[in-house]
């Protein structure tokens, strides 16, 4: 996301409090804050959030998170068998696996891009992997906190970046030099 993210924040919250300071029944202020929240739940809760890992994050109107494969990984998944991930109620951590997913070449590790509890795993697609898709979600994780949350989810990748991220390793492998 934006790197001048927190200052910009600082510096709006300030002005806001400043602004409500001088006039706490200051409706405009009061309406902008609301505005500006509304705003930025909206934001959080169409977005998806990709990891490097190709992994994706996406928030539900209930702050859980749902997480699921990328289009990219999928292609690299050919001929997916099996997913097995960590039982419900098991803590999930970010950067790390929370399951496997076995083709039938190779076992590849599943990283949650956020922190929290595994309260959701949807049994329809793990039991039938031929069902999954880039919008299919795997697990529902609920965040250790909502501060946390904001603060991993924006260091996540946007779209766009991701699939710059993702072109770059693809270029990368089909650029493999051959022996001589």
């Amino acid at each position: 996301m934006e790197d001048n993210l927190d200052v910009w924040a600082k510096v709006l919250v300030e002005k806001l409090l400043d602004m409500l300071v001088q006039n706490p029944k200051n409706e405009k202020v009061i309406n902008s804050v609301k505005n500006y929240i509304a705003e930025e739940q909206k934001r959080f809760q169409t977005s998806k959030f990709y990891f490097n890992k190709h992994t994706w994050a996406k928030v539900e109107p209930n702050w859980n998170v749902k997480v699921g494969l990328t289009d990219y990984a999928l292609i690299k998944l050919k001929g997916l068998a099996k997913i097995h991930i960590d039982n419900v109620g098991d803590i999930v951590r970010r950067i790390e696996p929370f399951g496997v997913a076995e083709t039938w070449m190779y076992i590849f590790d599943l990283y949650s891009p956020i922190a929290g509890t595994l309260v959701a795993a949807n049994s329809d697609v793990l039991d039938n992997t031929y069902k999954i898709d880039p919008d299919t979600w795997l697990i529902e994780v609920k965040p250790v906190n909502f501060n946390a949350l904001i603060i991993e989810l924006e260091a996540l990748m946007d779209e766009n970046q991701y699939n710059e991220y993702a072109s770059k390793i693809e270029n990368r492998i089909t650029n493999l030099p051959t022996g001589a």
